[in-house]
């Protein structure tokens, strides 16, 4: 299912943003159908690459909800509520302690995702929590450990897709 996750956020982030340029609420009502749909559905991230799965796609369907959320789209604030409720117990718990033993990409990615649970939330605690991590942090994801005096980051050496993925 990681991967139909990984389609319908993206598709769930790209639907809103062409809402939101557009006004066009064919696409606001296909984002919200996708994100209530995994909001009513998602109980567990698992797997031995759960931290990589709870960061990415969630960070877009995160967004794809605030997107919502925050603009005239007409979506009911139950459903929005339910969604925030779905990040909170589903996605965090898989990311609470960041990625400490992986490469940054990871690491970086638990931050953000952490950061767009938090202001989805409006929870400044783990708002502040993620950030302090991110300047003071013990792993790869912290600011200067991911990038190098150089100004190159921890991915430049593997490929550009993570490199850019990272930043």
């Amino acid at each position: 299912r990681q991967r139909e996750f990984d389609q319908d956020a993206n598709a769930a982030y790209q639907c809103a943003i062409v809402w939101y340029i557009t006004g066009d609420a064919a696409y606001a009502r296909k984002a919200e159908q996708i994100v209530d749909g995994w909001s009513t559905t998602l109980k567990r991230v698992g797997g031995r690459d759960a931290v990589l799965a709870a960061s990415i796609s969630p960070f877009k369907m995160i967004n794809a909800a605030e997107i919502l959320r925050s603009t005239d789209s007409g979506w009911q604030a139950a459903n929005a509520r339910r969604a925030g409720q779905m990040f909170a117990s589903v996605i965090y718990p898989v990311i609470e302690n960041f990625a400490l033993f992986a490469n940054g990409n990871w690491d970086t990615g638990s931050i953000k995702t952490m950061m767009a649970i938090a202001v989805f939330r409006d929870d400044r605690e783990m708002f502040e929590r993620a950030l302090r991590y991110y300047v003071h942090g013990d792993g790869d994801g912290r600011l200067t450990h991911y990038i190098y005096e150089s100004g190159e980051c921890q991915e430049s050496g593997r490929d550009q897709g993570h490199t850019q993925l990272g930043l």
